[in-house]
């Protein structure tokens, strides 16, 4: 009875609890890969430029901690982590604007929505972001029907410019005499915005950064490989391989990359088996793969370019920190120091790669710390006795 009196008392934490779990399990153990992906594909800047530069256009706040929090995607327990929270606080924010015990459970119908766009490599967290700040607005307006008539007018300019155009969604709240008139104004926000933001009409309604429209989006297969080889879990990609058969070129790669550091080829059978590089590099996770490969190989300047490719094929033009990681990682191996402190004067404003950028400053600033290196002294000797070949 005391069990059955507590559950009953409790139910709604309970089943928000047993939902967090759900959400972290979810993108633990079956999309670690698409949290990597989307990670790479970013270069979040802990400095005043960088929130500036972003809080210049219309959803910049919401793309603003929409990056900051990818930035933790590299760790599948952190990535998992920042889901789950977000799938509540949208969960408990739609109960907020219920508030009627028998429609609790439609409150989880929001974060289900948004853990499925999430699923969607087109589709960016910014605008589930955007939906959140919205709904954290309508949370705190007044009770009062004027106060709370004003209220909502004022927001939706200071909103538009704050979470973009998920801010249409406070109109569905306001009642009709207001919501003209509010519409009207959230229209001339778009409009004005147009001559303030660098972004043609067509995407400042849509939403800048709300959606990915690109033709080199990796495949799920693509992502699931080039996590695999990140991790050196080469015994997994093999056997992964014989029970499903890589569809890619750049998967197919991997295969024998794996292969050759588990000693079943040689080194003259993988560079024969390698599917081409333009074949290969169509995709994000196409060029970062090859980057890899190459860079195990000892061919710098073939993952230099690789990586390159990888970053300038990000759909929203954004740079890398795997990106900017491999190419000081290419700088230091051909002795090119300013170019490597370049990299790392950049790296050394992020949060998740600042400890990796403080450790190789010595090797970019001192050429005999590099050769003291065993992985770059062995770099810089093939760079310095050979030539890259078989680009295309």
């Amino acid at each position: 009875m005391r069990f059955h009196a507590f559950v009953k008392g409790h139910w709604k934490g309970m089943s928000t609890l047993a939902f967090a779990i759900l959400i972290y399990c979810f993108w633990y153990f079956l999309y670690p890969h698409l949290m990597a992906w989307r990670e790479q594909s970013q270069l979040f800047l802990w400095n005043e430029e960088y929130l500036l530069e972003r809080l210049a256009g219309p959803g910049g706040l919401a793309q603003y901690i929409g990056e900051m929090l990818v930035q933790f995607f590299a760790t599948p327990k952190r990535g998992a982590l920042v889901y789950a929270l977000l799938a509540v606080s949208l969960q408990l924010l739609t109960w907020s604007l219920i508030r009627r015990p028998r429609f609790y459970l439609l409150s989880f119908v929001p974060p289900l929505i948004a853990c499925v766009l999430a699923l969607n490599p087109h589709i960016p967290m910014t605008p589930l972001i955007a939906i959140t700040l919205v709904l954290a607005f309508l949370a705190v307006r007044p009770k009062a029907q004027r106060t709370r008539a004003i209220y909502t007018t004022l927001m939706i300019p200071i909103g538009y410019w704050l979470a973009g155009p998920a801010i249409l969604l406070m109109l569905l709240f306001s009642r009709w005499r207001w919501a003209v008139p509010q519409a009207l104004l959230l229209a001339a926000c778009v409009w004005g915005s147009w001559f303030v933001a660098p972004y043609p009409i067509q995407k400042i309604a849509y939403g800048i950064d709300y959606y990915w429209k690109d033709n080199y989006m990796s495949t799920d297969e693509e992502m699931r490989y080039d996590r695999w080889m990140r991790m050196g879990q080469w015994r997994k990609i093999v056997d992964y391989s014989r029970s499903h058969i890589p569809q890619q070129a750049s998967s197919r790669n991997v295969v024998q990359m794996a292969m050759w550091n588990l000693h079943l080829i040689s080194l003259q059978s993988l560079q024969s088996h390698l599917d081409p590089t333009k074949d290969v590099m169509q995709s994000t996770s196409g060029a970062f793969i090859m980057s890899d490969i190459y860079m195990q190989m000892g061919l710098i300047n073939m993952a230099q370019r690789a990586a390159f490719e990888a970053m300038e094929s990000i759909p929203n033009h954004n740079k890398s920190g795997r990106a900017l990681r491999r190419l000081t990682e290419t700088a230091v191996a051909t002795g090119q120091a300013e170019v490597a402190q370049k990299y790392l004067a950049i790296l050394g404003e992020t949060i998740t790669l600042r400890k990796w950028a403080k450790g190789m400053r010595p090797l970019a600033i001192n050429a005999e710390s590099a050769t003291q290196s065993p992985f770059y002294k062995k770099l810089r000797g093939i760079y310095s006795k050979s030539e890259d070949f078989f680009f295309y």
